[in-house]
């Protein structure tokens, strides 16, 4: 296996969407981002056919999503941790114990309370001039995620 960057496995994790999944080829140490229509399409209309009909942008996502297909069961790909997993809001929890201020630390636990706390504790963070501090924190719990999830499933990592 080719070994997988950790700097983009931080970034994978990072980014996440609602309509899709990110598999890590082992074989490769690379990251792909498979849409759930693809995988709809994979499995149900082309799995014995060609993919001529498709337009060209979709043919290689079709055929990635084949592939993973055809190798569930195997350990080709593995999912990479989801939105779910990494639990976003505990690291946002987290870093409002790290800010000495005793008055800004109040002002970011009141954000993460209640309906539409990822948007009111951006907006705070920017508010209370954190960002760097908000993102550096951010990054440095993505990589322990990481280091964590390559441990747990024997990935070597750069």
């Amino acid at each position: 296996m080719s070994k997988l960057k950790l700097q983009d496995l931080i970034d994978a994790i990072s980014l996440q969407f609602d309509d899709s999944i990110q598999l890590l080829d082992r074989n490769t140490g690379e990251i792909f981002l498979v849409s759930f229509e693809d995988m709809y399409l994979a499995e149900n209309i082309y799995q014995d056919s060609d993919l001529s009909d498709l337009p060209d942008w979709q043919k290689e996502t079709v055929r990635l999503a084949l592939d993973v297909i055809m190798h569930e069961g195997t350990d080709k790909y593995i999912q990479i941790p989801t939105k779910w997993q990494i639990n976003e809001y505990r690291i946002m929890e987290k870093f409002c114990s790290t800010i000495s201020s005793g008055r800004m630390q109040t002002i970011l636990y009141e954000t993460i309370r209640g309906k539409g706390a990822f948007r009111k504790f951006k907006n705070a963070v920017c508010r209370l001039n954190l960002e760097p501090a908000w993102y550096k924190y951010y990054e440095e719990e993505l990589r322990k995620i990481a280091l964590v999830w390559c441990e747990d499933n024997q990935i070597e990592f750069d």
